[in-house]
């Protein structure tokens, strides 16, 4: 293989690579002045923008937040029935009034009752309830053998005091001023016969 000095090539390093063809018409300068700067902004004017979004929002926010809240309860509303808004106080009052009310009327319809009824067993116990129940409007029918009292419930818009006395006085016990019936007494067990000394099982 033939040297590259016998070729008669100078030895040393080969001819440097042509540099890349330019923008035509653009130097050097021109082309730095041509890039974008990139733009940066600085911790305290980002501050200072929030600062100023904050105070010029602070005073509509809650406002318009409300609205926003009254438009959609206004839309999630049922038709049929009223709203309740500041508009119209007076069902405001109503309602409440009403849900005030409603418990002093159920109290006033159920009265407590009590009376000195004659008897002497538990089988008695038995009757006079059974008798004072079978009454409608009559609820917790009690009677104690000890006392000879008789409580119950009753509703005042079905049943008077009176009605009682007679149901217990038609199974043959005395209630008060009220005299028991002589032909149910007279069917009642030995143990039950209060009039003739009856005794206590």
């Amino acid at each position: 293989i033939a040297s590259t000095a016998g070729i008669g090539m100078p030895a040393g390093p080969g001819p440097a690579a042509a540099p890349f063809p330019a923008a035509p018409g653009a130097s050097a300068p021109e082309r730095q002045r041509q890039r974008p700067a990139a733009t940066r902004i600085s911790r305290p004017a980002i501050r200072a923008i929030l600062r100023v979004f904050i105070l010029q929002t602070s005073t509509k926010f809650p406002m318009l937040f409300l609205r926003l809240l009254r438009q959609w309860h206004r839309a999630t509303a049922p038709k049929h029935s009223p709203q309740i808004t500041s508009e119209n106080p007076m069902t405001t009052l109503l309602r409440i009034c009403l849900l005030l009310m409603l418990p002093v009327a159920l109290i006033a319809a159920e009265q407590k009752l009590t009376l000195k009824v004659a008897g002497n067993c538990g089988s008695c116990k038995k009757r006079i309830v059974k008798a004072a129940e079978s009454i409608d409007g009559v609820t917790d029918a009690a009677w104690d053998k000890k006392t000879k009292v008789f409580t119950a419930v009753y509703d005042d818009a079905k049943v008077k005091p009176a009605d009682v006395k007679k149901a217990i006085a038609a199974a043959g016990y005395d209630a008060e001023d009220v005299k028991g019936n002589d032909e149910a007494y007279s069917k009642l067990p030995d143990c039950c016969r209060y009039r003739d000394g009856g005794h206590e099982r």
